[in-house]
């Protein structure tokens, strides 16, 4: 098990649009069918990761892009949207939003080093030192060692794991996925174990910035000795800490009317809405900002709709289907009907996956915490649907589909059209 540089490999570099349906393909055997839904419906908003046609205007609601001179970045990853109703300039948001995705992208990279900052890969190439870091990444750390939450150790599992999702074929999986090999089952329960103990692999915090990656003798031998380079990686939660960082920097400059989403499942909206009204539905409508639902059913996805709300809200959605090209980079459907997805159990380091699909909101929460209070309910054998009622105590609402109806407990929402197609109808219930 060596470690592969996931920046070296292919790539989709488009945020491709939502599409109704998905072709059959060598490389997806069972590629999912999106089920045809009405214009009207499509509308907008499951900005996690079905992202819509935004405003391309210089007023109201428009889409902001990071310079394209700027190297490398994040912004690839994300969809930024800002009311500049608010009289705010197009051009000083546009660099504001540039250097914190250039920053971002640097911070958490954990395959290249940065000239500009001691990140992630940085770190795992300097085990047992103290290390002076950005207070961005202090931070992250931080909240990563007050949740208890020890997943970014599995780092070792997950860039060499990484490499199922470029498989053209089952037949190359064995090398990759621990289900199609005990072997390769063996090792990553081994490094898991290793990940589970803070005495042989931890982030110590020395404060004033500084950090200690601190790694015991036997696993230092043991990562030696299989050729692996890397002990800590935030992998898909990587942009929960990107999301929060960029929408605070934005704010802190003055931003406050901004809605930004990255393809993977992570949304803030900045602030309560200030302008509602008509833009074709893509960002907002008479009731607020627009969010769209899938249900994974098989090998189906239903676009079922869209619903609408009005405040600042985090929002963190897991799921188990591709629906994009930018998706595919997240999954693989093998022939015996599994699905191969990011989301790693620190039980074993195998994916997991309770649900086709959930949503988690929170007003009060970022996407930080959202996703460090509700990762345990989605990568998992088993759905624990009254432990998410429950969240609700927390202020932690939730949206998920159980027999072809969207069951929610958050009561601000507008729900629009949903689909009743060839037999098949959706609801939506309180509870």
């Amino acid at each position: 098990m060596k470690r592969t540089a996931r920046d070296n490999r292919e790539r989709y570099t488009n945020i491709a649009k939502p599409v109704e349906k998905v072709e059959l393909n060598e490389k997806k055997p069972k590629a999912r069918l999106i089920a045809t839904i009405c214009l009207g419906v499509v509308g907008a908003g499951f900005l996690s990761y079905a992202f819509v046609n935004f405003l391309n205007k210089d007023e109201g609601w428009t889409q902001v892009k990071a310079n394209s001179t700027s190297g490398r970045n994040c912004s690839e990853d994300f969809v930024f949207n800002y009311d500049f109703s608010d009289g705010s300039n197009n051009k000083e948001l546009q660099n504001e939003y540039t250097d914190a995705c250039v920053k971002a992208y640097e911070l958490f990279d954990a395959a290249d080093e940065s000239e500009n900052y001691k990140n992630v890969a940085y770190i795992n190439a300097h085990p047992n030192e103290e290390i002076r870091v950005d207070d961005v990444l202090y931070e992250a750390f931080e909240k990563i060692n007050k949740s208890g939450d020890r997943s970014i150790y599995l780092g070792p599992i997950y860039s060499y794991y990484d490499n199922v999702f470029f498989c053209n074929d089952d037949s190359q999986l064995s090398d990759y996925d621990a289900h199609e090999n005990a072997g390769l089952a063996d090792e990553y329960a081994q490094v898991a174990k290793y990940a589970s103990d803070s005495g042989s692999v931890d982030i110590k915090l020395l404060g004033d910035d500084t950090i200690e990656l601190s790694v015991s003798e036997e696993y230092m031998k043991y990562v030696d000795e299989n050729s692996l380079d890397s002990y800590v990686d935030f992998y898909w939660m990587k942009n929960a800490f990107i999301t929060d960082y960029i929408t605070e920097t934005l704010m802190d400059a003055g931003f406050e009317n901004g809605l930004l989403a990255s393809s993977d499942g992570f949304v803030r909206a900045f602030s309560d809405i200030k302008q509602t009204g008509s833009d074709g539905g893509s960002v907002v409508n008479d009731n607020g900002y627009v969010y769209k639902m899938y249900n994974g059913q098989g090998n189906t996805i239903y676009a079922v709709g869209s619903f609408a709300y009005e405040n600042a809200m985090s929002i963190v959605t897991y799921k188990n289907y591709a629906i994009n090209n930018n998706d595919s980079l997240y999954y693989y459907d093998t022939r015996d009907g599994r699905t191969l997805n990011r989301y790693l159990s620190l039980e074993d380091g195998q994916s997991r996956a309770s649900l086709s699909e959930i949503t988690f909101m929170s007003e009060d929460r970022s996407c930080v915490d959202l996703m460090l209070s509700t990762k345990g309910y989605y990568i998992s054998d088993t759905f624990d649907e009254n432990g998410v009622k429950n969240l609700k105590t927390d202020g932690i609402y939730s949206i998920y589909f159980k027999d072809n109806c969207a069951y929610y407990n958050y009561k601000d929402l507008e729900f629009g059209t949903l689909y009743d197609k060839n037999g098949v109808k959706f609801d939506v219930a309180y509870e």
